[in-house]
């Protein structure tokens, strides 16, 4: 996983029984979405910016 990136995602299941319906049906193992430093930072600076530039990536 890079900096450069805003979002990823991490296990949290505490076994591979650890599971949740995904809305597909399947079964998958718990997981977090966790948010970069970098990304905060940036939607933060920018909040009373209204060109909404930061929700744009190269």
């Amino acid at each position: 996983m890079g900096d450069d990136e805003g979002f990823h995602v991490r296990p949290k299941a505490k076994n591979a029984d650890d599971t949740f319906e995904f809305t597909n049906g399947n079964q998958i193992t718990k997981r977090t979405f966790w948010a970069n430093k970098k990304l905060i930072n940036t939607i933060l600076e920018n909040i009373d910016d209204d060109s909404n530039e930061w929700l744009m990536s190269d």
